[in-house]
């Protein structure tokens, strides 16, 4: 699918196809059809790019990588690391609230896929989220493009005000590159998971970006300065600046992941069409 935008057509009983005839710029066109919709692709930045918030009605989906990053890592169900996964947000670009469940229709995809009984928590292996005594806390910067399309700044001004304002704290900030996808995929060690397991961090910041949830689920508290696909589970950075950390239980955590999961589908469910069932 090369197109920014486009629209799913019915097809029949069970399929749903991507048409990229459509134009662009007919998204304002489309309110509530019985059997259309619009999907806005993740990396839709450019000229013809639209806020989400500019979008006219609720008719639309948002399809970008999964908010639990574990599924696209190589694992039993996906021993390559495919981007097999995906989220598809109605009507927001990141899981807000919790609007059905999702665990038991992913568990059983994982299980088909690796040909023996599989849950998520296999893949992910949670941890307790805890406090450290640690000074270091982790900057998770996102893509350039998030911050100066969606917030009309940029990443080096954001990850300056982030740090300038922990070290008046006392804390150390460590800022990470996010390696490439390749890398990830390739490399245990390039996995923000890796990356905490063995730096001694009190937390992480970010804003926009599946690196908190990925930092709850490794038991980092995830401090955060915006939007961000954690529920309940996050901390704002005002709140941790003035010690006031979030410390989700691990039935917290896993109740919001069933939320998260009821928000991601594997691609052969949009290729099939049962992901509208």
């Amino acid at each position: 699918m090369s197109d920014k935008w486009g629209w799913w057509g019915h097809n029949g009983s069970d399929s749903y196809t991507f048409d990229p005839a459509k134009e662009s710029n007919d998204f304002n066109k489309l309110t509530v059809p019985t059997n259309n919709l619009m999907i806005k692709l993740g990396n839709d930045f450019g000229p013809d790019w639209i806020k989400h918030t500019d979008i006219p009605h609720n008719n639309w989906f948002f399809w970008d990588n999964p908010e639990v990053p574990h599924l696209l890592y190589p694992n039993s169900a996906n021993l390559r690391g495919l981007k097999d996964w995906i989220r598809l947000v109605p009507h927001d670009i990141l899981t807000k609230t919790k609007d059905g469940s999702g665990t038991e229709r992913v568990n059983r995809l994982l299980s088909k896929h690796a040909g023996h009984a599989v849950e998520w928590q296999d893949i992910v292996n949670p941890q307790e989220v805890t406090w450290s005594n640690s000074k270091r806390v982790l900057v998770c910067p996102s893509s350039p493009n998030c911050y100066s399309y969606y917030y009309n700044m940029s990443k080096d001004a954001w990850v300056a005000e982030i740090c300038r304002r922990l070290k008046e704290q006392g804390y150390v900030p460590i800022v990470r590159g996010k390696p490439t996808r390749t890398l990830r995929s390739r490399s245990e060690h390039s996995r923000l998971y890796w990356d905490l397991a063995h730096g001694d961090y009190v937390a992480t910041v970010s804003q926009h970006s599946v690196s908190a949830m990925e930092s709850i689920l490794a038991g980092v508290p995830a401090v955060v300065t915006g939007p961000h696909p954690c529920g309940n589970l996050a901390t704002t950075f005002d709140d941790f600046l003035n010690n006031d950390i979030n410390l989700p239980r691990r039935d917290q955590v896993e109740d919001w992941v069933d939320a998260l999961l009821y928000n991601t589908r594997h691609k052969e469910e949009m290729r099939t069409g049962s992901w509208r069932d």
